[in-house]
């Protein structure tokens, strides 16, 4: 298993202001799995997300890893998370990460925030990281 996300604090990210909240999406995500995505050919699935009317994500998301970043993505694939346990992983681990960086309160969660950081050997999971082994696991932090 592989995991990485990339955590973008809203209030201290400055973004081009000449793109769009759709356009700063899709480069970040080209980023993310330019770093991440091995030489292999791929198919991509993607948790199926709102996008603006008239524009085509799949084709979008395709066109920036194969012309951009010369990845071996043969097709995107936009499926609801409730139909992929493995969607519903990397939900619980972003929301993991996420709810660390905010500081949220309630005790259930952080219970679930501090068994990842106990099965992964970490003291916080809100700082730049990757760790390798047994699997792999990273975040990036941007403040």
């Amino acid at each position: 298993m592989r995991f990485c996300c990339l955590i973008i604090d809203k209030e201290k990210d400055n973004p081009p202001t000449e793109m769009s909240y759709y356009q700063i999406y899709l480069q970040r995500l080209s980023l993310l799995l330019r770093n991440n995505v091995n030489e292999a050919d791929f198919v991509l699935l993607p948790d199926n997300i709102t996008t603006p009317v008239g524009v085509d994500y799949e084709s979008d998301l395709r066109k920036n890893l194969v012309n951009k970043y010369s990845k071996n993505c043969f097709g995107v694939h936009r499926i609801e998370s409730h139909s992929s346990v493995f969607l519903q992983m990397v939900d619980v681990l972003t929301g993991a990460v996420t709810y660390e960086f905010k500081q949220g309160k309630k005790e259930c969660k952080k219970a679930v925030v501090q068994k990842i950081k106990e099965k992964i050997g970490r003291s916080s999971l809100v700082c730049d990281f990757t760790k390798n082994t047994p699997n792999y696991f990273s975040v990036w932090l941007k403040t």
